[in-house]
């Protein structure tokens, strides 16, 4: 008897007198009842439409005119098969390495996924994880990469997913270049990983924080609210503050404190949010943040109070 995906091929030997066969399935073991679920003639039988990953207990019974025999030894097996493919495959590119992240098929062929492999489109480089996102390294700076995922269950491994979009690593003294394109403050602008802070189009250390959701595509930028703050006594009136994602995600936030807005509003500061497709421009000035404070009361300071701005 043999299990394979979905499906069961039983066989066992003739019987002397037999002119057919009764088969009986069940999934509780010495649990089976009429009536039979198939009368065959042959001493073969194969059934499908199982779910992987249970376990089906058979008997067989030998009849002919004169009845059924007695039940036969019973036999287990559980059907399985690879897992589907990974989906939604997206990387995102470092110092010589990248971040490959993905959605873990729903089907797991019957039985739990142990690993993933990803694969760079060199074909040389391969690693793998037990879960998303895995990090690939060993990658030539300047060089092109797409990748690809497969599941893998006590099976085998799933097909390749499609390939995710393509980066190229490269090392924080050469990731990046002047705007040339662009028409405002943002000339001056230095690329990074994932995510910074530009305060009048200078790349600044503000303590800025990135979280992904992978599910949702969705990247929030947080900076450290003081060090903005100190930076920004620094500068005149009408500052330009701009969060950057250099990576392309569907949606992206940046979530600042009240208190931080409330410094901005005294500098006639104005936050721009940029991504690689488009760009959000708002003057702090729009924000009555003393009237959102108002609304919590005055146990709840500025600083626990968080804004998020989306596009």
């Amino acid at each position: 008897m043999d299990g394979v995906d979905s499906q069961v091929n039983l066989n066992w030997d003739t019987v002397t007198g037999a002119t057919y066969y009764s088969v009986y399935l069940s999934t509780a073991q010495g649990m089976f009842t009429e009536p039979a679920a198939a009368t065959v003639t042959d001493a073969t039988y194969n059934i499908s439409g199982l779910t992987n990953g249970t376990t089906y207990y058979f008997i067989v019974k030998a009849g002919n005119s004169g009845g059924l025999s007695a039940a036969s030894n019973e036999a287990a097996t559980t059907p399985a098969a690879v897992p589907a493919v990974p989906t939604s495959v997206r990387a995102i590119a470092g110092n010589g390495q990248a971040t490959i992240s993905f959605t873990s098929p729903t089907d797991n062929g019957g039985y739990a996924i142990t690993s993933y492999e990803v694969t760079a489109s060199s074909g040389s480089i391969v690693r793998s994880g037990a879960s998303s996102p895995i990090t690939v390294t060993g990658l030539t700076n300047g060089v092109s990469y797409t990748f690809t995922v497969k599941a893998i269950n006590q099976v085998g491994s799933s097909r390749s997913s499609s390939a995710s979009n393509a980066v190229t690593p490269s090392s924080p003294s050469n990731s990046g270049g002047n705007d040339s394109g662009s028409d405002n403050d943002d000339d001056r602008e230095t690329a990074a990983p994932i995510a910074d802070v530009l305060l009048n189009g200078q790349v600044i250390e503000a303590g800025a924080k990135t979280t992904i959701d992978l599910g949702n595509r969705m990247l929030t930028i947080v900076v450290d609210g003081t060090k903005l703050e100190n930076r920004l006594a620094a500068e005149g009136q009408g500052a330009i503050i701009t969060y950057r994602a250099n990576t392309t995600f569907d949606r992206v936030v940046a979530e600042m404190d009240g208190q931080l807005v409330r410094s901005m509003i005294k500098k006639q500061a104005v936050i721009t949010l940029k991504t690689n497709q488009a760009k959000y421009v708002l003057p702090v000035q729009q924000i009555n943040i003393e009237a959102l404070a108002s609304q919590f009361g005055e146990s709840v300071a500025l600083q626990d109070i968080k804004l998020q701005h989306l596009l």
